[in-house]
């Protein structure tokens, strides 16, 4: 006999695919899951919230027929009931979109629903599960240590609300040690040397046998001979670079901010989250900035061909500069893993934070003032003496101090 469930998971849990028509309509077909049942066809732009009543009819209806999932235990349970609840709902949109990469994100093959989502409630409440989440979080990292401790705070946030509500007695997960150990030696502050740099981008299966070592620290070389980084990484990698952007600003920001002569855009990360940030675009960033948006018409004219459709640069004002296979936008979590694994095979040190020194850098060479620098890297200017200090470039310092000192006595 089917059974009938009351559905309270986010509408964004439906799984979508499109197909250009002939007459150069998208089409897009919703199921409800990955592999799951078809329940609604709709043409042109996308569905936005609120949906149809009649969408979200169809979609109940379509989910009420399905079979349960035999696989389904009451650990998947709770990270469902987790994730409709108001404790949830109240997070920030970035936190939220985390939260669900570590509990159920489909590019995430390590996610805790995955993991634990057959466990019964007697397992959970078992002491000796804290063991195994121990062992999850030492899987995931030896990809990344700080995505290993996110994801247990993820699953102690589940454990925790099922606690509150009397589902379980006691939460294995809270108070794990952490993984992540933040270094506070200046190697780990210093900027992208040029040769790190080109590794990243390049890689070293160019390089003779000798030569394949990875960054400052890395004696032994890697497995395998690397090549070069594909489109996305190369991508994240330099727009970061040019414009000093945070991991979480690189996968948000949109081509609107792109001023021109100044890239303007509202951070999402740091003491001054939420400020709206100017920074200049200085010459490598515009030639960067012009093929990027050359390569991404050249795609929409493709994809528009034999329509009536005009393509123009000023379709692609909503769009995030950094897109994903599909052609979506992706989370920076996601962004972050597939960066880790490169700088792992190449046994770089370096971050892509650290880029943000780089720019410093160039900033203080290119002889910028104090207040100056404070605005673009959100530093308060009291701090930037002390941030030249520990992120900036000496030798770069040194330089720009000598050019002003041979400049004055020109005068």
């Amino acid at each position: 006999m089917t059974s009938r469930r009351t559905i309270t998971m986010p509408i964004e849990k439906v799984h979508t695919t499109h197909k250009k028509l002939a007459s150069g309509v998208v089409r897009i077909y919703f199921y409800t899951k990955r592999g799951g049942t078809l329940f609604w066809k709709h043409d042109g732009k996308p569905l936005q919230p609120p949906f149809p009543a009649e969408f979200v009819k169809a979609y109940n209806d379509a989910i009420g027929a399905e079979e349960p999932d035999p696989h389904t235990g009451d650990m998947d349970r709770l990270i469902t009931a987790y994730l409709n609840s108001a404790e949830f709902a109240e997070k920030a949109e970035r936190t939220k979109e985390g939260y669900r990469r570590y509990l159920e994100g489909e590019d995430n093959p390590l996610n805790a629903r995955k993991q634990f989502g057959t466990a019964s409630i007697k397992v959970v409440e078992d002491r000796r599960f804290r063991a195994q989440v121990l062992n999850w979080k030492r899987k995931i990292a030896k990809t990344s240590a700080r995505d290993a401790d996110l994801h247990g705070v993820a699953l102690s946030q589940v454990l925790d609300h099922a606690y509150d509500n009397a589902e379980v007695v006691v939460n294995h997960a809270r108070g794990l040690k952490a993984m992540y150990q933040k270094s506070t030696d200046h190697e780990r502050l210093r900027p992208w040397t040029a040769n790190e740099i080109e590794l990243f981008l390049q890689g070293n299966a160019h390089l003779p046998a000798e030569r394949r070592h990875g960054g400052i620290g890395h004696n032994q070389p890697p497995a395998e001979p690397v090549g070069p980084a594909d489109r996305l990484l190369s991508d994240v990698f330099q727009l970061a670079m040019f414009l000093a952007l945070r991991l979480s600003d690189v996968a948000t920001v949109k081509w609107s901010a792109d001023k021109g002569s100044h890239f303007t855009f509202t951070t999402h990360k740091g003491k001054n989250k939420g400020r709206v940030a100017t920074v200049p675009i200085i010459d490598e960033a515009r030639t960067f900035l012009d093929h990027l948006k050359a390569r991404r018409l050249k795609e929409l004219r493709a994809e528009y061909e034999g329509t009536n459709v005009e393509v123009t640069a000023d379709m692609l004002a909503g769009e995030t500069i950094i897109l994903g296979d599909r052609g979506r936008p992706m989370l920076p979590g996601s962004i972050g893993s597939k960066l880790t694994e490169r700088y792992k095979a190449l046994g770089l040190k370096p971050t892509l934070h650290r880029l943000r020194n780089n720019f410093a850098t160039m900033l203080v060479r290119a002889n910028y003032k104090d207040s100056e620098i404070a605005e673009i890297m959100g530093w308060s200017e009291e701090d930037v003496p002390t941030m030249k200090r520990v992120y900036v470039d000496r030798e770069e310092i040194v330089a720009a101090q000598i050019e002003r000192l041979t400049r004055a006595r020109g005068e």
